[in-house]
């Protein structure tokens, strides 16, 4: 089962999402609303997918995302902000970043951007090497 990250400090927000998401696949997603409780969450689990809401209670979060994007299980990880800047999406995509969506972001793109970044990582997966798998 594909596992999510998604961290949002506005619960309203996060729960739409939420339902968005898992409206049409059998996801299982952690929801958090602070950085601490997604960088904890990352050193305890692995995920497939995570979506960061780039400014948590008034901050960017960069680190989370660095932090993400170097986790030993590869996730596909999603940016998405109110302050859709140039230099927010450049910078996002440059530190591994799949996607920056300018929020509030159409659902139907949402959908569409987990299922390609989702898709994109099972085929890089597919092509390792078995050898190197083994590593």
């Amino acid at each position: 089962m594909v596992k999510i990250l998604l961290l949002d400090d506005d619960p309203r927000y996060r729960g739409i999402i939420e339902r968005v998401v898992l409206s049409n696949h059998p996801y299982a997603i952690t929801s958090v609303a602070t950085e601490t409780q997604a960088l904890e969450e990352l050193s305890k689990q692995d995920f497939d997918l995570v979506l960061l809401d780039l400014y948590i209670n008034g901050r960017r979060c960069w680190n989370t995302l660095k932090t993400a994007v170097k986790h030993p299980a590869d996730p596909v990880a999603i940016v998405f902000s109110c302050e859709d800047t140039r230099e927010n999406a450049e910078y996002a995509l440059s530190h591994g970043a799949y996607a920056f969506l300018s929020k509030p972001f159409e659902f139907v793109r949402l959908k569409t951007t987990i299922d390609s970044g989702l898709d994109e990582k099972r085929r890089a997966q597919s092509t390792i090497p078995a050898s190197r798998e083994a590593e």
